[in-house]
């Protein structure tokens, strides 16, 4: 080889060698993008640097594999949604709160991609899965020290965090904090059917924390959401079972409208005005598509809502106008947020991986992990959808992340079963 071919290689051998280094600096990350995602999620004055540590992640592995994300079937859709989403964060006329937004979209992004990275087995898979039921259980164990119990004063442990500890986040509403545990019961629940050590075990250990911590926070949603899970998860295993899913919903619907007032926890306090009833979130449904209609192309904005909706909701005291405010619909505030084309994309992802889950539950052998694996994750989108359906508990808060991880999971188990098939 000649002196001239050794110079012309050099270049290409050096830049072969950096994305090694880059690549192998990205698998060995783990313990970095935990300490991201726990500055995203939990805002703070340190956030910025959690944002920044998103982007160097991503650039990284754009640098190592040739694009920031990897390779799914919503790519797509999750372009044009995030282009939509920036433009959203620009015009924003509520920018403290939207850049909040924006960090806990970035924490599920964050997970969302290195779940699809890092599960490129059954095995892998279901210790991702593993992480993602500890975190609910961590949820769990810290809600009396995060929620906002503002009823239950004697439960109020967050006041002493926040007084104690300032960088940490404010106390969050229960409904949120329920928000960030529901998703992790179908999770568990998959974990155990799939009787794989020691993932099962992990599965079971979460389960009763997470169930006891939803009924201590006495959230109306979570615990229909919950519920409506739990009966398509018992319906897949069980299809007699099918008729009683539009029945539990209706129920739910019906006890939502009838118990107007705060439940006896939330109650002890004293009367508090909240959004709780049917009625209410239709007086919010309304305002809301009239102000999207100042810009349904590119909506008005991240967190517009707050700035431009003013609802007129009724309480037992009168008539009431309810200010920086969301929506009260995951499907809804996204479509304000980042416009029609934005949640027509948003709407699109989790069509396509839901459809992917039941994909794998029709191709999987009966006793299958993978089936286990798709049982768990229509139960989840069941409870992402219920929940959404009357809240935006999945955008804009801490539960986001386990919106991204079931995309994730659904997208990912559906490859891993094909490669068996």
């Amino acid at each position: 080889m000649t002196t001239s071919t050794l110079d012309a290689t050099r270049p290409a051998l050096k830049t072969r060698t950096s994305r090694e280094l880059a690549a192998r600096a990205y698998t060995i990350a783990l313990p970095f993008l935990f300490l991201v995602l726990a500055l995203l999620i939990f805002p703070n004055p340190l956030t910025p640097f959690g944002m920044v540590g998103v982007l160097a992640i991503l650039a990284v592995r754009w640098f190592a594999f040739g694009s920031p994300f990897p390779k799914t079937k919503i790519n797509g859709l999750l372009l044009v949604f995030l282009t939509f989403f920036a433009f959203g964060l620009i015009i924003s006329a509520k920018q403290d709160t939207a850049w909040m937004i924006a960090s806990y979209a970035l924490g599920g992004i964050l997970v969302f991609v290195s779940i699809v990275d890092r599960a490129d087995n059954t095995t892998h898979l279901l210790a991702a899965m593993g992480v993602m039921v500890l975190l609910g259980a961590l949820f769990a164990f810290g809600a009396p020290f995060a929620a906002q119990w503002s009823g239950a004063t004697g439960f109020n442990f967050s006041e002493l965090t926040t007084r104690y500890f300032p960088l940490l986040a404010r106390p969050s509403n229960v409904n949120n904090v329920a928000g960030a545990i529901e998703v992790a019961v179908p999770f568990a629940l998959a974990l155990i059917a799939a009787q794989r050590k020691p993932w099962n075990i992990v599965g079971a250990f979460a389960l009763a924390p997470l169930l006891l911590m939803l009924v201590l926070l006495q959230s109306r949603g979570a615990w229909l959401a919950v519920l409506m899970g739990l009966v398509v998860y018992a319906t897949l295993y069980r299809r007699w079972i099918l008729p009683f899913v539009p029945l539990v919903l209706l129920g739910g619907l019906y006890l939502n409208n009838a118990f107007g007032d705060p439940f006896p926890t939330q109650a002890i306090g004293g009367e508090t005005r909240e959004v709780v009833t049917l009625g209410d979130r239709t007086a919010i449904w309304q305002e809301a598509a009239r102000v999207w209609l100042r810009s349904p192309l590119v909506g008005i904005g991240v967190n517009g809502f707050a700035a431009y909706g003013a609802p007129i909701v009724g309480f037992d005291t009168g008539e009431y106008e309810l200010r920086g405010n969301h929506a009260h619909n995951v499907l809804i505030q996204v479509t304000l947020d980042t416009g029609i084309i934005g949640g027509i994309a948003f709407a699109g992802m989790i069509a396509v991986a839901l459809l992917a889950a039941w994909r794998v539950y029709r191709r999987a052998e009966i006793h299958s992990t993978e089936r286990a694996l798709a049982i768990g994750l229509l139960s989840a989108f069941a409870i992402i959808l219920t929940h959404g359906l009357f809240d935006t508990i999945f955008w804009g808060f801490k539960a986001g992340i386990f919106l991204w991880g079931t995309l994730a999971f659904a997208l990912q188990t559906d490859v891993l079963e094909a490669l068996e098939v």
